[in-house]
């Protein structure tokens, strides 16, 4: 590929039918999983940590975008689209990328961030996937409710 991203970022949000239902900050992973929690007679803290309305956020990480990128691009058939709609699936593959760059830095990574910076980010990332997919998997998200999007800024 060779357009390099600029910004990549995993947001969730309330699908356009379910945006009423919050009364604001419905692309806040916060207030979605509240709402949720609620919806779904879910009895339990709210814990994305280090999450300020996104599941992750990378900026000039290309070694990452791009990995993700083609994966996405593969099986969606399609090349460079600025954003993908993830499914479970998607999210466990991006989950087991973010585990490699912890477990295996990449320390040219970014030119924002440092290497070791990048592990300590990483590894919040990764741990609010997997909350996610848990989540869903548990049905204390509803997938059919909510948006997961895939965003490429180039």
């Amino acid at each position: 590929m060779d357009i390099i991203g600029l910004d990549n970022m995993i947001t969730v949000r309330a699908k356009e039918r379910y945006r009423n239902e919050i009364p604001e900050g419905y692309e806040d992973i916060l207030a979605i999983a509240e709402w949720q929690y609620k919806k779904h007679g879910i009895d339990d803290t709210v814990n994305y940590e280090d999450s300020y309305g996104d599941i992750g956020y990378w900026r000039k990480c290309w070694a990452f975008r791009n990995k993700v990128m083609e994966y996405l691009a593969t099986k969606y058939d399609e090349v460079d689209s600025y954003h993908y709609t993830l499914d479970l699936d998607d999210l466990k593959q991006i989950a087991s990328f973010v585990h490699d760059y912890i477990i295996n830095p990449d320390e040219n990574c970014s030119n924002l961030w440092t290497w070791r910076e990048m592990i300590h980010k990483n590894a919040s990332i990764f741990a609010n996937l997997r909350l996610l997919i848990h989540d869903i998997e548990t049905g204390a998200i509803a997938i059919d409710e909510v948006e997961i999007e895939w965003i490429d800024s180039y």
